[in-house]
């Protein structure tokens, strides 16, 4: 067995003390927490970064990073990480660091963000709200952290379900496509490439099937 992060010895600490068995979905509901209590600590950064503290946005990125590692595991039901998985949290990691590119084709990342804040084009409000967004960044690493784990335990499709509340035209025409290759790129990852964005509530259903339609 590959050894614990961090985080998921943490996880273990805590629930030893309290005298509960340790279990996966007891690691994924305290990584609910840790990332609620992360995304309070990113956002009360604001004054700090809106000030020119540099030193805060460091801060920034290394809460960031937390949220990002904590949302992966979640995603993974507790299972360890894998090389693989720490690429691909490192790649998004330099994607919300430097030079990302929105769907809109403008560029995002804390660097712009801070070089936003130093030219007076946003107000110490809108910081705080771009900050939160960051925070809900953290979804894309919980996806990606589900589907590999799904494809390690056997699973072969996936299904894009619907929030129950109001969802976004490209969330719909995803859902329409049913079932599809686990691996496929026809339903990318929850985040990506849908009018939501971070803000997306939608979630995949997995088959150990392989279904089409």
């Amino acid at each position: 067995m590959k050894a614990r992060t961090n985080f998921q010895k943490k996880q273990v600490e805590l629930l030893e003390k309290s005298g509960k068995k340790v279990t996966s979905g007891k690691v994924v509901n305290l990584a609910d927490l840790l990332v609620d209590s992360h995304r309070s600590d990113l956002i009360a950064l604001s004054s700090k970064i809106y000030s020119g503290d540099v030193l805060a946005l460091k801060e920034a990125g290394l809460i960031l990073k937390k949220i990002h590692l904590t949302q992966m595991i979640k995603g993974k039901g507790g299972l360890d990480l894998t090389q693989k998985d720490y690429g691909k949290l490192g790649a998004i990691l330099k994607k919300q660091y430097y030079a990302g590119n929105g769907d809109n084709g403008k560029p995002y990342g804390l660097r712009h963000l801070a070089a936003d804040v130093s030219e007076g084009k946003i107000s110490e409000k809108m910081l705080s709200y771009r900050l939160s967004l960051f925070a809900e960044s953290g979804k894309l690493s919980a996806s990606i952290g589900e589907r590999e784990s799904k494809i390690e335990t056997g699973y072969k499709s996936k299904r894009r379900t619907l929030n129950v509340a109001e969802n976004c035209p490209s969330c719909i025409r995803y859902a329409s496509f049913g079932w599809v290759g686990i691996d496929s790129d026809e339903l990318p990852h929850i985040t990506q490439n849908c009018e939501c964005g971070v803000k997306c509530k939608c979630s995949f259903e997995y088959s150990r099937d392989d279904k089409k339609g």
